[in-house]
């Protein structure tokens, strides 16, 4: 008797780090030195907010997936929503520039995804914050802008020199005013940018300076972020709108059109129809004329033989009910045509029936 036992304690990091055997005689696969710290290819806003990983496996990223921001965001979205930000940053840089009689350039920095909660934690403790409605987008969004940005536009518009804020402070009333009157600006030009996509009417609903009492959205909320840097001069500060992802579901197929829909003229829809019609004309189905319907027990179904007869409790001048692929269409009465049973059609039911 042999001796010999299988271990069955397979490690299984083992077999995955194994290399796929070939076929005999095939060439040993080769492999660039370079492939092992070679860098994790993100795809758009599906390899952002990935912070963290598990560890590498053959040169790879293992990723963790988290239920709570979704990675499956279409191409079009995202090519849409870039076009808005570029739109967006050139109209703001021209509408600066002539009202504050400076050199402004806005650039579009990243568009992300991210969780509402990990985001406000990432804030500093004071920020210029504004709450807005974004119709016909559905609830609530935020524009945050860097406070010090905020400080040395509003010093600007009052006459005074391009320079960095060195101790930022929560606005007084006045500065609160003049703030919206900036946050209205950069709203007019966002709502610019979305007129070919889908018309936006921003609606400015509050300021606040401490992002910590902000509770628009719960923690878990999953938002899009669309992060720009503003250049006055020199002076960069920066700005972000932060949407829901939820609040893009009333025009979503305008942001995110189905790429394999088919696009018809209205000659080539009704030659279809035609063809389907006369598909239809040639094709068999089903009709059955109920006669009564009776429920017994099993027993008794079980007992019936040949020359009982079964009472339908139905009279015999009744309409009868006919059934096309087995849904009720028509009723009608019974007769005789050419020595054959038949049914003249007397109503034709609901289809909700």
């Amino acid at each position: 008797m042999s001796t010999e036992t299988t271990n069955t304690n397979v490690d299984i990091d083992d077999l995955l780090d194994q290399e796929p055997e070939g076929f005999a005689g095939d060439p040993a696969p080769s492999r660039e030195p370079e492939e092992e710290n070679a860098a994790p290819v993100r795809d758009g806003l599906a390899g952002q907010s990935i912070e963290h990983t598990l560890g590498r496996h053959r040169g790879h990223p293992i990723l963790p997936f988290d239920f709570r921001r979704p990675y499956n965001i279409s191409k079009s979205f995202e090519k849409n929503m870039l076009t808005i930000c570029e739109s967006f940053a050139k109209t703001v840089s021209l509408s600066f520039t002539s009202m504050l009689r400076a050199n402004v350039s806005m650039e579009h920095k990243s568009l992300k995804l991210s969780t509402f909660g990990d985001y406000v934690r990432t804030l500093p403790a004071l920020s210029s914050v504004a709450t807005l409605s974004l119709p016909p987008l559905a609830g609530p969004s935020l524009l945050l802008m860097d406070i010090g940005m905020s400080f040395i536009i509003m010093k600007r518009l009052l006459g005074g020199l391009i320079e960095e804020e060195t101790n930022p402070r929560k606005f007084t009333d006045i500065e609160f005013g003049v703030a919206r009157i900036i946050v209205t600006k950069i709203l007019d030009a966002f709502s610019a940018a979305t007129e070919r996509t889908v018309p936006i009417q921003p609606e400015l609903n509050g300021m606040e300076n401490s992002p910590a009492y902000l509770g628009t959205m719960s923690n878990g909320e999953t938002v899009i972020l669309l992060e720009f840097q503003l250049d006055l001069d020199g002076v960069t500060g920066e700005i972000v709108l932060c949407i829901p992802l939820t609040a893009f579901e009333p025009v979503w197929e305008q942001f995110s059109p189905d790429e394999s829909a088919e696009y018809r003229t209205l000659d080539e829809v009704r030659r279809d129809r035609t063809l389907v019609f006369d598909m239809l004309q040639i094709t068999s189905s089903d009709v059955i004329v109920n006669l009564g319907e009776i429920q017994m027990p099993l027993s008794k179904v079980l007992q019936i033989k040949e020359g009982d007869v079964i009472p339908l409790h139905k009279s015999v001048n009744s309409p009868l009910t006919v059934e096309v692929q087995g849904k009720p269409l028509f009723k009608g009465t019974p007769g005789k045509l050419h020595n054959s049973r038949a049914l003249r059609i007397t109503e034709r039911l609901d289809p909700e029936d």
